[in-house]
C-alpha cells in the first residue's frame, strides 16, 4: 500500500489530512474564513477545504479521461474557488470577443451592455449599447468581493447601496459582471453532470486518495455533514442513483465522483475517544491491521534475528510472545504494532526501543500494577526493594502512628534497560 500511496504522491492524487476535535466541516469541505483587504480592513470569503478540492481535482481527471484531451474550460468548473471560476469564465468571454460574437451582458434594470475587451489579469472593457460612447473598466478583485459576500444574485436586495458599501467602480456594471459569472457557474455544473452519466464504466480513470489519519477522533458526522450520503458507491457522481447536494456557504452543486477514494485510519485500543458514528461506518469497509512479526522477519536482522552466536534475540519471536501476553491479561487491541521494533538492528537499539516505547506503553497498560508488567516481561525487567535492600532507608519516627507494618512493604521500579545483557530479552520468548 505504502508503494502504491507514494506513486499516487508523485502525481499529485494523494492527500493527507489528520481528525481533532477542533478540526470541522469549514476545514474539510467549504468555510468562511477571514482575509485581509487592500484597504487593511478585514473581510470574508469562502474558502475550500481538502475534501472539496481533491474532489474537483478527481472530477476534472475523470473528464479529460473520457474526452482523451484536457477537460473542456466549462467543464472544468464544478466546485472551483473564485480565481479558477474566473479564469474560465473570463477565457469564454475571450474565445467570443475572438468569434466575433461580443458577449453581452445585463443590468439589474434590463439595459444591455456589452464586453469590448478582456485583459490579461481579466479586468473587463465594457460599454452600456444605449451610450457607446462611455467605456467602463472592472478589475477581477470587485466581483471577487461580492462573489465572497453573497452565495447568489438573489441576496443583493438593493444594489447600489450594498455594492457601493463593498467598494468598486460602476455598482450596475458590477452586478451584470457577476450575474453572468453565477450563470457559467450553473451551466457549467449542469454540462458535467450531463457528461457523468454518458461515461462508459471501462474507461481507466486516475484515482485519487484522501487518507485521513485518526478519523475516529473528529466528530465525523460534524465534519462530513450532509455529504455522508454521498460516499456511497451507488450515489456517486455518474451512477444510477446519483444523489447531489446544494452545499451551504458557496450554494453550489455539489457530488462526489467515484475515483476519489477515502482511507481512514483509527486506533480501536483509544478509549478516551467515542466510537466511530453508525452512519459512517455503513459507507466504510474496514480491515484489522494486526501486528505481524512476518514483517521484522522481511526487515529486521537475519531473519528478524539480530546479533550472533549467545548475544542473538529473536525480535519476531519476541514480540510474538509480547502480544500474547497482552493479549492474555487485557485484550487483542492492546498488542504491540510491529513498528516499535521495525528499526531494530542491534542490541542497543533494541534496548533503547524498550526505554523510549515499549516500557512507558506498559506502564500505561498496567498502571500501578507491576506484578502484570512482571507477566508480560519477566523477572530480569522489574526490580523489587524490600527492607533491607541497599539504598532502602527506613521510615522515619512519627508519634502517634505505627509504621511496622509498612517496613515490609515492597517497592518495584523498572531495571536499567541499558545494561540489561541479550539473556534478559531472550528470557522473553525462551520461557
Amino acid at each position: 500500500m505504502q508503494q502504491a500511496l507514494a506513486g499516487y504522491r508523485e502525481q499529485g492524487q494523494t492527500e493527507f489530512v489528520t481528525f481533532h476535535q477542533a478540526f470541522g466541516y469549514e476545514d474539510f469541505v467549504e468555510g468562511i474564513k477571514p482575509y485581509e483587504k487592500e484597504n487593511d480592513q478585514l473581510g470574508y470569503r469562502i474558502e475550500d477545504g481538502v475534501f472539496k478540492r481533491m474532489c474537483r481535482q478527481a472530477r476534472q481527471a475523470w473528464l479529460a479521461a473520457v474526452s482523451g484531451q484536457p477537460a473542456p474550460v466549462a467543464l472544468q468548473l464544478v466546485a472551483a474557488d473564485f480565481d479558477e471560476l474566473y479564469e474560465r469564465f473570463a477565457e469564454d468571454l475571450r474565445m467570443r470577443l475572438q468569434q466575433g460574437s461580443p458577449p453581452q451582458l445585463t443590468t439589474r434594470q434590463g439595459m444591455p451592455v456589452e464586453v469590448t475587451a478582456v485583459d490579461t489579469d481579466g479586468t473587463l472593457t465594457l460599454i452600456h449599447l444605449n451610450s457607446a460612447q462611455f467605456k467602463h473598466r472592472v478589475a477581477p478583485k470587485w466581483i471577487r468581493q461580492i462573489y465572497d459576500t453573497y452565495a447568489s444574485i438573489d441576496e443583493i436586495k438593493k444594489v447600489y447601496e450594498e455594492l457601493r458599501r463593498l467598494g468598486g467602480p460602476n455598482a450596475s456594471l458590477q452586478w451584470a459582471i457577476f450575474n453572468a459569472l453565477k450563470l457559467f457557474e450553473q451551466q457549467a455544473a449542469a454540462l458535467v453532470a450531463e457528461t457523468f452519466n454518458t461515461i462508459p464504466q471501462a474507461i481507466d480513470i486516475p484515482r485519487f486518495v484522501l487518507v485521513i489519519d485518526e478519523i475516529n477522533r473528529g466528530n465525523v458526522a460534524n465534519i462530513f455533514g450532509e455529504l455522508i450520503t454521498l460516499l456511497e458507491t451507488d450515489k456517486r457522481a455518474g451512477e444510477d442513483n446519483e444523489l447531489t447536494v446544494t452545499l451551504p456557504y458557496s450554494k453550489q452543486s455539489f457530488s462526489i465522483p467515484p475515483n476519489l477514494y477515502l482511507l481512514g485510519t483509527m486506533n480501536t485500543a483509544d478509549r478516551s475517544i467515542e466510537a466511530l458514528d453508525t452512519a459512517l461506518r455503513r459507507r466504510f469497509s474496514f480491515t484489522e491491521m494486526l501486528p505481524d512479526a512476518q514483517v521484522l522477519r522481511d526487515h529486521v536482522g537475519d531473519h528478524g534475528v539480530i546479533g550472533e552466536g549467545d548475544d542473538a534475540v529473536d525480535v519476531a519471536r519476541l514480540l510474538e510472545a509480547l502480544n500474547s501476553r497482552l493479549e492474555q491479561l487485557l485484550d487483542r487491541d492492546h498488542c504491540l504494532g510491529h513498528a516499535l521494533l521495525l528499526r531494530v538492528q542491534t542490541l542497543d537499539e533494541l534496548r533503547e526501543a524498550f526505554r523510549r516505547n515499549i516500557l512507558p506503553l506498559l506502564q500505561e497498560y498496567f498502571f500501578g500494577d507491576w506484578g502484570k508488567i512482571g507477566l508480560v516481561l519477566g523477572e530480569a525487567f522489574v526490580q523489587v526493594s524490600g527492607l533491607g535492600s541497599a539504598g532502602r532507608y527506613p521510615l522515619a519516627k512519627f508519634k502517634g502512628y505505627d509504621a511496622a507494618g509498612l517496613r515490609e512493604r515492597p517497592v518495584y521500579r523498572l531495571a536499567d534497560v541499558a545494561s540489561l545483557p541479550a539473556a534478559a530479552f531472550q528470557a522473553i520468548y525462551a520461557g
